[in-house]
């Protein structure tokens, strides 16, 4: 049973990643000219490498553990409440505390985790820009100053990543101090219910509570990782809706006639672009008009004239 959870858990968290990944792929291959003009290629190779990683390997890991670990420790509290009844008040203040702890942590690593994210992207443009232009840069004997730039990259990138560890200590220290505290109210208890049960269901109490801060410990890092996580599904999913597509690239009722063209001859007349709604004109009010048989070059780049 135990086999056949694994592979039902990882067979789906596979099919979900790979729709999602086929989403984005042609969302992307699809999108308008103006989408790679804003866009950096570090951000793109950012959502194709660690967002769908974490997708393919991590999310359904993570979702599976999560919920083996928080069956435990229901588990352990009930088995406790059963053998000492009077926990049960004391499990709602312990639960009280857990979440209380688990708020601040989520908090902070959650915004951690996106300028981690963030932070990637930089360092995949700069690397495949100092690619492109490796030649030009040895043959200005420049390759320091973009070793130079790069290291910052990675400097900045691993910020997060160590405030991250520093997080991950703070939470630890917490869950340590009030797991010693189950352990002890635990002891107490069963103090408390000396000629009431016997030392049998003495022990089973203090060795389940003795396990449960362990468990306590997972179910706080699995699920603030698994949040933090989904902040790589929130990205791939911005990507799968936001960019615009170009048109389809056949268009019935706009198909042309079987002979078309009767003849090689153009006409544009005031024809207007702009690269975006929202920037100004680059060509305006152009006419011309092409001849059959006529040879026609364009000549300059952006900006050019004449």
């Amino acid at each position: 049973m135990t086999a056949m959870k694994e592979f039902v858990t990882l067979h789906c968290g596979l099919v979900a990643s790979g729709k999602m990944f086929e989403d984005l792929l042609a969302r992307v291959l699809g999108a308008n000219l103006r989408f790679f003009d804003s866009t950096p290629v570090g951000r793109l190779t950012n959502r194709f490498s660690d967002d769908i990683e974490f997708l393919d390997q991590d999310i359904a890991y993570q979702v599976d553990f999560l919920f083996s670990v928080l069956f435990s420790s229901v588990t352990v509290i009930l088995v406790i409440c059963v053998i000492t009844p009077s926990f049960i008040l004391l499990s709602i203040i312990i639960a009280a505390a857990y979440y209380t702890i688990g708020t601040f942590y989520l908090t902070l690593s959650r915004d951690l985790k996106r300028f981690s994210s963030i932070s990637k992207s930089p360092i995949y443009q700069h690397f495949t820009e100092t690619l492109t232009g490796i030649t030009t840069i040895r043959a200005y004997g420049d390759e320091r100053r973009f070793l130079v730039q790069n290291l910052n990259y990675i400097d900045i990138s691993n910020k997060p990543r160590f405030y991250i560890s520093v997080s991950n200590r703070w939470l630890a220290f917490r869950t340590d101090v009030i797991g010693s505290a189950i352990v002890s109210l635990a002891a107490a208890m069963c103090i408390i219910y000396v000629g009431k049960i016997d030392a049998g269901l003495a022990g089973i109490s203090l060795s389940f509570a003795t396990s449960f801060n362990d468990n306590a410990v997972w179910i706080l890092r699995l699920y603030t990782s698994l949040e933090m996580g989904m902040n790589s599904v929130e990205r791939v999913k911005e990507y799968i809706e936001t960019p615009t597509q170009e048109p389809p690239a056949e268009i019935p009722e706009n198909e042309p006639a079987a002979s078309w063209p009767e003849q090689g001859a153009i006409e544009v007349s005031n024809l207007a672009l702009r690269y975006a709604p929202t920037l100004p004109r680059v060509i305006e009010d152009v006419s011309f008009e092409v001849k059959p048989g006529e040879k026609v070059g364009v000549v300059g780049r952006t900006g050019a004239e004449d």
